[in-house]
């Protein structure tokens, strides 16, 4: 049976104080090395669904909170659902606390593991979408792949991008638009207007 392990909702600021003061030794041995995402506009929302890959390089086992920004610029009411479970045991939810900048969540790797966490959450937008990737720089290290998909509604045509798609397709209802990247550090945010 999974033990699980409860952390008091307390304040992000103090959460990552203390795992970074105790677990620091183990900071530069947990690496963010891949993203999978799914976008999608539709019914005035901008949804963010995807896997986020971990790696754990060092001889210990890691427990430590990390912070998520959130793009609500103009109103931090504008998101109102964010998940944060283990792939691809999808049980327990490892959120740990969520202001209006963005929200804390709990990663366990042992030893040399890898493990991807599945994140979403979803926004209310009106004629702008911003993902955030510039926080990725934090890291050190280009993301050794990113895998992102865009889907909107037929009737929605977006007018610029900050990252051009690589290609599109169209289906019945749908367009749907691609990216994909080896050995990416971005210098700007997904940004979409429409």
């Amino acid at each position: 049976m999974k033990k699980k392990i409860r952390i008091p909702l307390v304040s992000s600021a103090l959460l990552l104080v203390f795992f970074m003061t105790h677990h620091g030794m183990h900071a530069q041995s947990l690496g963010f090395f891949e993203e999978s995402l799914l976008f999608e506009i539709s019914g005035g929302f901008f949804t963010v669904d995807g896997q986020y890959y971990f790696r754990n390089t060092g001889q210990n086992d890691i427990h430590q909170i990390l912070f998520y920004p959130l793009p609500a610029d103009d109103d931090p009411l504008s998101i109102d659902s964010v998940s944060v479970t283990e792939t691809p045991v999808a049980e327990e939810q490892l959120l740990v606390h969520r202001s209006d900048k963005g929200f804390s969540f709990l990663v366990q790797l042992k030893a040399g593991e890898e493990k991807a966490y599945h994140i979403f959450y979803r926004q209310k937008v009106i004629h702008h979408a911003r993902y955030i990737l510039t926080s990725t720089q934090q890291w050190g290290k280009p993301l050794e792949k990113a895998f992102y998909q865009l889907k909107v509604p037929l009737e929605i045509k977006p007018t610029s991008f900050s990252y051009p798609p690589d290609y599109q397709e169209e289906n019945l209802d749908e367009t749907i638009y691609i990216w994909y990247r080896e050995n990416f550090m971005p210098d700007k945010d997904f940004e979409i207007e429409f």
